[in-house]
């Protein structure tokens, strides 16, 4: 189930034409309520939005930790990595490539000149 907690803040904003002015923050974070072998925990996540846009009484996936039920994420990549990892190493390994195909290109070109 989630809960929304309203948050203000107060930021200071200054600007050139004249002195700092003070801006009132407001954003929503959702709460979200679960119960592990009757034990009732609470996660606040740590997104934010500035409208109040969650649905409140939802029902949605989380993830916790079975050893400590507390341990609670909103996602799998949280936990695993999101496969992160495969990504960058294919951006890499498509990069290299590339640069490799442009310095056969170019040597390739060079005795031309």
């Amino acid at each position: 189930m989630i809960r929304v907690v309203k948050h203000e803040r107060e930021e200071h904003d200054s600007n050139e034409q004249g002195p700092e002015s003070v801006i009132y923050v407001t954003f929503y974070t959702p709460v979200y309520e679960y119960t592990v072998n009757g034990q009732r925990y609470e996660y606040e996540t740590r997104v934010g939005s500035s409208t109040d846009q969650y649905p409140i009484g939802m029902e949605c996936p989380g993830y916790y930790n079975p050893s400590n039920p507390a341990d609670v994420t909103e996602s799998l990549t949280d936990i695993a990595g999101g496969g992160s990892r495969f990504w960058s190493l294919l951006c890499f390994v498509i990069g290299a490539l590339a640069i490799v195909y442009a310095l056969v290109r170019v040597w390739t070109v060079m005795p031309l000149l």
